[in-house]
């Protein structure tokens, strides 16, 4: 689809507070954590015996925490389905606001405080470590070493997208609708971390380089000390992607 064949089935706009209840009911059927999850993390994570009742319900109040306090404090985006008037895209972002010169002498790995500040706080093991990783990781690519003199950034930090929207391309229409808001804002450059091959090309395609390969991702270990991941899905591909908003501009010809 071109940009406008897919404006006529679709709208896009940011989220609102009033929002929530509906994203929250599109996230709960539309994100299965055992579609992503469950293939990575080691078996006393996924225990087929502590799947009760409990569990089930602390994975809800998980998944709502992060939607609410996600629209709630941060920066995120809509698709909606025209015809239907339904949530079709749920894209959780964050803007980080980079160091001041005096942060950046005192601390040479440059993170910003946005990644540790208004984060939603997750209880469940399976949930709280996955999480926590992906945290850590985007810590360890150091964005605003790799981009100096940036004043902010945007992180795309969950891409949910409709069971029956898929493969329709609207993973990348809306990374590259980022780049208005990112231009807006003062975003500098916008990244992500993508796990996969099929959300690798998607961002890929809108412009977006690999800047920050994740290399012994088996060796992750959680805050009990035990490692995280036992196996390795075949369509996995791990890494911090990035596109600085100048460039994405010239390529999607957005002035």
């Amino acid at each position: 689809m071109s940009r406008g064949d897919w404006t006529e089935e679709y709208e896009m706009r940011e989220a609102q507070t009033d929002d929530i209840p509906s994203i929250l009911t599109f996230v709960k059927n539309n994100f299965d954590w055992r579609e992503t999850m469950l293939r990575f993390a080691r078996p006393s994570l996924v225990d087929p015996t502590q799947m009760n009742e409990a569990r089930f319900h602390q994975m809800d109040l998980d998944l709502t925490n992060f939607v609410e306090v996600m629209v709630r404090c941060h920066s995120c985006q809509l698709f909606i389905h025209k015809a239907s008037s339904e949530i079709v895209l749920f894209n959780a972002r964050i803007v980080h606001q980079g160091p001041t010169l005096q942060e950046f002498l005192e601390d040479d790995s440059c993170t910003s405080t946005k990644l540790t500040t208004d984060l939603p706080e997750l209880r469940d093991p399976l949930f709280k470590a996955y999480f926590q990783f992906t945290r850590d990781t985007i810590k360890n690519a150091k964005i605003f070493q790799s981009f100096p003199r940036l004043d902010r950034a945007i992180e795309f930090v969950a891409v949910v997208v409709h069971l029956q929207h898929r493969r329709k391309g609207l993973a990348f229409y809306s990374i590259r609708e980022s780049i208005r808001y990112s231009q807006k804002n003062n975003c500098g450059v916008m990244f992500g971390l993508f796990t996969t091959k099929y959300a690798k090309r998607s961002a890929e395609n809108a412009g977006l380089v690999e800047i920050h390969q994740v290399e012994n991702i088996l060796d992750y270990k959680d805050e009990t000390g035990e490692k995280v991941f036992e196996n390795l899905p075949p369509d996995s591909d791990i890494a911090i992607m990035a596109i600085t908003v100048d460039h994405a501009c010239d390529k999607h010809n957005i002035y």
